[in-house]
């Protein structure tokens, strides 16, 4: 016995002649008995009815003979009536009567011997000897005289012979009836035995193939059956399931066809399975890769991953640079190849190399003991090679675009186990995800020290604006004391031109200030050393000063300043003087792009726990595309960029440091030529926060003097 893939054993048979024939052939074979066991049975009929006929036949002929028999004996006994009542009466009606019936009795008899048999020739003999005797004495007995006698004497002799014939006729007659019964015993008994035989010979006809028929379907049954169930079995997924051949040849062959399939199935499920796996590999690569930015890290993930997943006694990473190959830090020692052999390779190698890359092909070799592999690879390297015990070589390129960044190397040192399809697909893959990674850890260097260099100039341009702002701050409070000096000097007082001029001082000296402030909040806010002290503030106090600071500036300009009554207890936690510059910034910016005829709004209100302020103009408004990058610092809207609008697109960076450092938001919207509307949301103080704290100044007699003295105090906190 053997066993197939599954559980089922298959018997070992040798099938010749018969159990090698199809299923065709028992077919016809069946027929052919069928259709000799029908023509037995149609000779035997056949034979049957010859039987009978010829019984028949011979039945008639001796009925015929009886028949003629008995004429044959009216015709002498009316022979011997009419000759006797001649001899009696002499009328000559009785003689010729005599020989029309002796005539008759001739023809009888000779039409009797025509068709007799040889069996009652001798009666029939016998009964002509006997009547031609009779019929001597009876022409004797005419030509004597009537009455005498002799003519007695002749008729007794006749009548004597007349008995004789009598006996003879009697004993054909008998003999013949025998005869007509034994022939119709033997036709009954032949009709009998034909039907007897015929249906014997179709009963057998008709049981040998349906015995056959019977016979060939045990025969043949059972192997369909097992085939049947060995398909289900497959079908609800018993892969080790296979068909027992056996039955006639198609069956056998439908086994065997089922098991090639199932075998071929198979075949195909685990290559679906090693792809799957391949792909698997491939992916799990691909994100191990990705995760290093350096190339020894991406060398090091695509080393470690073929090695473990494809087979690979020992894997070489080459990167190539010019006509030099290097290997990175990320293989093992044990499987770097050798110095020597790196100097033996030949020139043409990177051309080999280029090539296969550029076609995204690989090349292999899965015998190194083979006339290829001596014509194909230098001497050295094939001396190492096979030194490691290779039996296949797998050669891959990798890079990016059209370079060529390095290749891999794989050796094989187990025989039977050459490079398949699928692995060299999964490698080049692999390779692929090297190169990629390569490039991306090449771009992230360039990128990295390109960001370095980029902060380092960041920081020298901090460095460089905070020094400059301290420098320029120190020669601007001497310009604005001097200047605050002349103004005030009784004693040599001014012209009204020197005023002018000396008012056009103190407004320049104010902007500078200013841009010098925004300088250094910027080089604070980047060096992150802004920072941010809070404390509860009325909002509402703030709101009203930083309007009342920019009113005067307004007035000035054409622009109407509303102001919607802020109330009173909008107690934030905030940094007031840090809030004061970023409400002012805003009011300034607001007032700065109206036109005369304009007019900027300010209100402040609570909405649930938060203080909102809202500061709405009617000036050139922002286009659409620039919205987004306007709290970016130094950006500009581009409507202002080449008008002679001043400024340096820091105001609103610093307001959005500002609100973010108070945990609020700021946001804007706004429609070129139409107007711009900007809003402060800040979360308001906390009702047992605000009644811990000392209350802030609100005192609005002396606070919009105070603003009005707001340059002189800032240029002022600035010296100091």
């Amino acid at each position: 016995m053997a066993t197939t893939g599954g559980d089922r054993p298959v018997a070992k048979t040798r099938l010749t002649g018969w159990g090698s024939r199809s299923l065709l052939f028992y077919a016809w074979f069946v027929g052919g008995i069928q259709i000799l066991f029908l023509l037995g049975a149609v000779a035997f009929v056949m034979f049957g009815s010859r039987l009978q006929r010829a019984a028949i036949d011979a039945n008639s002929q001796a009925q015929r003979l009886q028949l003629s028999n008995q004429v044959i004996h009216a015709n002498f006994l009316d022979a011997q009536a009419s000759i006797r009542g001649f001899v009696l009466t002499g009328q000559d009606r009785f003689l010729q009567s005599y020989y029309t019936e002796r005539e008759l009795f001739a023809a009888n008899l000779s039409g009797a011997r025509a068709f007799a048999w040889p069996g009652v020739v001798p009666g029939l003999e016998a009964q002509g000897d006997a009547a031609q005797a009779a019929f001597a004495f009876d022409d004797r007995a005419i030509i004597v005289p009537r009455g005498s006698a002799r003519s007695a004497a002749l008729i007794g002799q006749a009548s004597v012979r007349s008995d004789l014939f009598v006996a003879a006729n009697q004993r054909l007659q008998a003999q013949l009836a025998r005869v007509t019964r034994s022939l119709a015993a033997d036709s009954a008994r032949s009709l009998g035995i034909g039907l007897t035989g015929s249906a014997i010979v179709l009963t057998v006809a008709l049981m040998i193939p349906a015995a056959l028929t019977a016979i060939i379907l045990r025969w043949s049954l059972p192997p369909i059956i097992g085939n049947t169930k060995t398909v289900l079995r497959l079908a609800a997924g018993d892969h080790a399931a296979r068909a027992v051949p056996g039955g006639p040849a198609e069956v056998r062959e439908l086994s065997q066809s089922i098991n090639v399939l199932a075998d071929a199935s198979d075949r195909l499920r685990a290559e679906q399975e090693e792809s799957v796996r391949l792909s698997t590999v491939v992916t799990e690569t691909a994100k191990r890769v990705r995760k290093h930015l350096d190339a020894d890290g991406v060398t090091r993930e695509a080393v470690m991953a073929i090695a473990q997943n494809l087979a690979c006694d020992y894997v070489w990473v080459g990167l190539v640079s010019g006509t030099e190959l290097t290997f990175p830090v990320g293989n093992r020692e044990d499987w770097g190849l050798r110095r020597a052999v790196i100097e033996s390779i030949p020139p043409e190698y990177f051309e080999l190399a280029a090539g296969l890359y550029h076609q995204r092909a690989s090349y292999c070799l899965n015998d190194l003991h083979s006339d290829e592999a001596e014509l194909v690879l230098p001497g050295r390297i094939r001396e190492v090679l096979l030194g490691l015990g290779g039996e296949a070589l797998l050669f891959t390129p990798f890079g990016t675009g059209r370079e060529l960044l390095g290749e891999l190397t794989m050796l094989r040192s187990r025989p039977g186990m050459p490079w398949t399809p699928a692995e060299i697909s999964a490698v080049e893959s692999v390779a692929a995800e090297v190169g990629r990674g390569l490039d991306h850890a090449r771009l992230y260097e360039q990128e990295k020290d390109l960001v370095e260099r980029l902060k380092d100039l960041d920081r020298a341009k901090s460095d460089f604006l905070a020094a400059v702002s301290h420098d320029l701050r120190a020669p601007l409070t001497s310009i604005v004391g001097f200047a605050e000096m002349l103004d005030e000097d009784e004693q040599d007082p001014l012209s009204d031109r020197h005023r002018r001029m000396l008012a056009a001082i103190e407004r320049n000296a104010s902007r500078l200030d200013n841009l010098i402030d925004d300088l250094l909040t910027m080089s604070k806010i980047e060096m992150g050393t802004f920072e941010t002290e809070l404390r509860p503030v009325d909002l509402a106090t703030v709101v009203r000063a930083a309007a009342g600071e920019i009113r005067a500036t307004a007035e000035a300009k054409g622009v109407e300043l509303g102001l919607s009554g802020p109330e009173e207890g909008l107690v934030v936690n905030g940094d007031q003087e840090q809030l004061d510059r970023a409400l002012t910034n805003l009011l300034s910016n607001a007032t700065k792009y109206t036109f005369r005829g304009g007019r900027v709004d300010v209100s402040a209100r609570r909405d649930g726990g938060q203080a909102v302020v809202e500061i709405r103009d009617t000036g050139i408004g922002i286009p659409e595309k620039d919205q987004p990058s306007l709290f970016t610092r130094f950006y500009r809207a581009s409507n202002v960029v080449h008008t002679s609008f001043p400024g340096t697109g820091l105001g609103l960076a610093i307001v959005r440091t500002i609100v973010s450092n108070h945990h609020g938001e700021v946001t804007l919207q706004s429609r070129e030529g139409v107007g711009t509307t900007v809003t402060v949301r800040l979360p308001l103080a906390p009702d047992s926060a605000a009644a811990g704290e000392p209350a802030p100044v609100t005192d609005s007699a002396t606070e919009p003097a105070a603003r009005a003295a707001g340059t002189t105090r800032s240029l002022r906190q600035g010296a100091s």
